[in-house]
């Protein structure tokens, strides 16, 4: 892992502290604040990779700080290290916030906090949504696609009609996951608009192999509290990720249904088998923008 940067917010900044034992990892960088005013500017003035923080501050919460990163940076782990209890940190909250808990008075738990804070970053857990092993690469490659195709555009609306031809569905779409959004490249059925990352349920779709299958969206607790999917209607989604030849998923190709439904091994394997084809079509007419941009420099 190379070094990363963990912002430690905690009026204790004595030897034995959190931000003393983070600093002695070798591999962190640690910049520290005692309050939440502090920790915001830190946030403004640096990119963080990981925050750690105490539930209580002199002018707030650490749970405002959380809020506060989810809404600037989705993609950073939090940890809070605190005293207070479990319920106390979760009571009042209206909607619940992705981040770890460790108990600072529990055994061993500077040690556990630089341990916890390693696999934060090295996973990118107690983010927002969970991200893929290999999200830097990931998302170079989706940089390199020539997307603005019209006959690509094509291409993808016949294979998600075919989609919705064959489960006997309204709506399937062809979803690219970005840096912090989803956005729709095609779609039979209903508009579906772009969305912020962590409201998708592609970017768990993009983490395994094989097609993901989510019968009921109320019933999974994941999904069961997602404004955005009762908005669409959608209550059934089955997505297979569109891999590219190194294996990076930049997307997928999902059905929708408005009712809960059961999705079979056959079906699944037709649904991988289009998404296969929607891949093909990415790299048809990336090497055809390639030979077209490679002709125009020869005309110059």
């Amino acid at each position: 892992m190379s070094e990363a940067t963990v912002l430690c917010v905690d009026p204790d900044d004595g030897p034995d502290g959190p931000r003393a034992r983070l600093a002695a990892e070798p591999e962190l960088s640690v910049i520290g604040s005692d309050s939440v005013a502090g920790g915001k500017q830190q946030l403004q003035e640096t990119d963080i990779d990981c925050l750690v923080t105490e539930f209580d501050l002199p002018d707030g919460t650490g749970l405002d700080l959380v809020r506060y990163v989810r809404d600037q940076a989705r993609d950073i782990g939090c940890i809070l290290f605190t005293a207070a209890d479990r319920a106390t940190v979760t009571e009042g909250l209206e909607t619940p916030l992705v981040v770890e808990y460790l108990h600072r008075e529990s055994p061993a738990a500077a040690d556990r906090l630089a341990a916890l804070v390693a696999v934060t970053v090295r996973r990118r857990t107690g983010t927002a949504y969970p991200l893929p092993d290999d999200e830097s690469a990931r998302l170079a490659t989706l940089t390199g696609l020539d997307l603005e195709s019209e006959a690509l555009a094509a291409a993808l609306d016949r294979i998600t009609d075919l989609a919705v031809r064959h489960f006997d569905l309204e709506r399937a779409s062809v979803n690219i996951v970005g840096e912090s959004t989803q956005e729709v490249l095609a779609c039979a059925g209903p508009d579906l608009p772009s969305m912020p990352r962590e409201q998708s349920i592609c970017t768990y779709s993009i983490l395994k192999e094989g097609v993901t299958v989510i019968e009921d969206t109320a019933t999974d607790p994941r999904f069961a509290d997602n404004e955005a999917l009762a908005e669409y209607g959608i209550r059934f989604y089955a997505g297979a990720p569109l891999r590219t030849d190194e294996g990076l998923p930049v997307g997928t190709l999902c059905v929708y249904d408005d009712e809960p439904r059961s999705f079979s091994e056959a079906e699944a394997s037709y649904l991988e088998l289009l998404a296969a084809s929607a891949v093909e079509w990415f790299e048809v007419y990336g090497r055809l923008a390639q030979h077209e941009a490679a002709a125009a420099g020869g005309d110059t």
